[in-house]
């Protein structure tokens, strides 16, 4: 199981990323965003987790949505997942507070 969430800078929402892209090229696996969720300029923060063998794996980060290159209707956006323990997935979670 795998799941990516996006939460805006200053909002108390967060937008669940659950549309998996399917038959992506290898090393393009991920889920698709929404238009409206996530515009172009928009800085927030990713919280992508993954479970794996009974291990958590997980990364925050703060990304700003660029545009799209020229001919692309997408922006893509990297995550080097490290194992964590359940109390620091956990905190990285009740992070999203307070951002």
């Amino acid at each position: 199981p795998s799941m990516c969430f996006f939460k805006p800078v200053n909002t108390k929402s967060v937008v669940k990323l659950y549309n998996l892209i399917f038959d992506a090229p290898a090393g393009k696996e991920g889920f698709l965003s929404y238009l409206n969720g996530m515009p172009v300029g928009v800085t927030g923060y990713f919280l992508a987790i993954t479970v794996k063998d009974g291990k958590f794996y997980s990364q925050s980060k703060l990304e700003t949505i660029a545009a799209p290159q020229a001919g692309k209707d997408y922006t893509p956006i990297s995550f080097q997942l490290k194992e964590v323990t359940e109390a620091q997935l956990l905190a990285e979670i009740k992070g999203l507070d307070s951002k």
